[in-house]
């Protein structure tokens, strides 16, 4: 939608006002570094990092900022759609593939982590893998807005009876040397969470969610597509309201803030 993003807690989301163009949006790892007493040098880094964004929004209407200021003013966390990245991957990129130091996909499960497949296409060797035995949602949420489609892919295997799912609609597992991309595509507006039911193991390769209009296509065939995702995000600070206009009913102001993404790291 034309100068609107996707933006809101979990139970009210919705079309907002674009931020002004060169919002910056910044993975932050964890870094340190120095010399040592013989003169080298060192540097550590975490293997993850979590997004931080700081957004604003040109001088308008009050009304028509008063979604953003709501969500801003619940407490609640939330999710920040980027039309650049979700067209393509918006899983978060620690868990679209095996990361060291993830977050847990699914905290209530035991995790392995065996080699397994190719990655003539990409995608890691290294895999996640779970004994199920019941119904489990895991963290990832993908938010997908009305008007537009979610076209998703696992790419990984089972067995036994496990199933992958989102909500309710099962997600038949694509193999790493299958250069299609996803192979479930469901409709906008509404929430969907990742799940596995059934009884076996389940293992996941990779993970791709491309969300797009209703009026483009699926991903064509390939290889992995980083995640660029993010889970909940939260206010880093306090937001910033500048009042411009008192004048009624057009008063006008300018909005700003800092968002930190901390959704995957609340239950680990």
């Amino acid at each position: 939608m034309g100068g609107k993003v996707w933006f809101g807690t979990e139970k009210d989301m919705g079309w907002v006002p674009a931020p002004l163009t060169g919002a910056s949006l910044q993975n932050v790892f964890w870094r340190a570094s120095g010399a040592f007493l013989n003169g080298g040098g060192f540097q550590r880094q975490s293997h993850v990092h979590h997004k931080e964004m700081s957004l604003s929004w040109a001088v308008q209407n009050l009304a028509d900022l008063d979604a953003v200021i709501r969500a801003f003013n619940s407490g609640k966390r939330m999710y920040y759609l980027d039309p650049v990245t979700a067209q393509y991957n918006a899983v978060p990129p620690y868990w679209a593939q095996y990361q060291d130091e993830a977050p847990d996909l699914f905290p209530t499960l035991t995790e392995s982590n065996p080699i397994t497949g190719t990655n003539t296409l990409g995608y890691s060797t290294k895999t996640r893998q779970y004994t199920v035995n019941k119904a489990v949602s895991s963290q990832l949420k993908l938010v997908v807005p009305t008007g537009y489609k979610l076209y998703f892919g696992v790419h990984g295997a089972l067995t036994g009876t496990a199933e992958f799912v989102l909500n309710s609609t099962a997600c038949t597992p694509l193999t790493t040397t299958d250069s299609t991309r996803t192979n479930v595509v469901l409709n906008g507006g509404q929430t969907y969470t990742f799940g596995v039911r059934g009884e076996g193991t389940v293992t996941i390769n990779g993970l791709i969610g491309a969300i797009r209009p209703d009026t483009d296509p699926a991903l064509g065939s390939g290889g992995f597509i980083t995640g660029h995702g993010t889970t909940g995000l939260a206010l880093k600070g306090e937001p910033q309201l500048t009042e411009y206009s008192a004048g009624i009913p057009n008063a006008q102001i300018g909005l700003s803030a800092d968002l930190i993404e901390v959704g995957a790291w609340e239950y680990n």
